[in-house]
């Protein structure tokens, strides 16, 4: 027999950024399941149902619920989302980066030329600077920053969940290691925040590395990695990384 949704269930009203999630139920033994019209920060797990995350704008959101299994789908059942301003918002400092979990590639909102690019770089370090594209950061020595991340597939967000999640910058000519992120914390619908101290003193070794070389700031490689419980019975862990991208550190306050 098709899923059979429980429309009884009543939907409470959470603030916008307020972390949230909804447990809807079913009868008939649903596999899988589907919604629309979600908000931005806002997934759903396509095994279980549960809705989860934290939206990213206020307002009424009316959302499509179906339940399936092998005899078919349920008919959509709207649920009434509601979300109220915040007065504060915290993601004023934050950087927003989406990684492509089909492609691994690295977008997001900055993609501004910052530093110009030297016109000395060797054929190698040309090439990888290309390859990086613009940068998706700018940040300089002693900064902290926060990045939230939004995994998805093909544009369209995925609720996935880590056990770990971390950020490198490396050199760009060396690709030695020269700062890394030091917390994660999970928003929910895929969403994380990730803390990246621009505090290490290989940070000043590197930046006194290309002295004259960048102007006012120098490109660096960014790469984020995860670590996911494996739900399949076969293999372990699963780990995986994001393609290389591009970050800024800008060195004018460098002494």
């Amino acid at each position: 027999m098709k899923p059979i949704i429980d429309e009884t269930m009543s939907v409470p009203g959470w603030l916008q950024w307020e972390e949230f999630a909804f447990q809807p139920y079913a009868r008939n033994t649903p596999t899988s399941w589907t919604a629309s019209n979600l908000p931005a920060g806002v997934g759903i797990n396509g095994t279980t149902g549960l809705i989860s995350g934290a939206a990213e704008t206020r307002g009424i959101y009316n959302i499509g619920l179906q339940a399936h299994n092998a005899d078919g789908s349920s008919p959509v059942v709207v649920f009434t989302f509601g979300f109220e301003g915040s007065i504060e918002d915290p993601t004023a400092n934050v950087i927003d980066l989406r990684c492509d979990l089909g492609t691994r590639a690295m977008s997001g909102d900055f993609m501004g030329d910052v530093g110009a690019t030297p016109a000395d770089l060797d054929a190698e370090d040309a090439r990888k600077l290309t390859a990086l594209g613009l940068p998706l950061w700018v940040g300089k020595r002693g900064d902290g920053l926060l990045f939230r991340v939004q995994m998805q597939r093909g544009g369209v967000v995925s609720a996935v969940s880590f056990t770990e999640l971390n950020m490198a910058i490396k050199e760009l000519e060396t690709e030695d290691v020269i700062a890394e992120s030091t917390a994660f914390h999970s928003l929910g619908g895929g969403a994380f925040l990730v803390f990246l101290p621009l505090t290490d003193d290989r940070i000043v070794t590197a930046l006194e590395n290309y002295e004259g070389d960048y102007g006012t700031s120098c490109p660096v490689i960014t790469e984020l990695e995860w670590l996911a419980t494996n739900p399949l019975p076969i293999g372990g862990a699963l780990r995986g990384s994001s393609r290389n991208f591009r970050g800024d550190l800008v060195r004018d306050i460098i002494t």
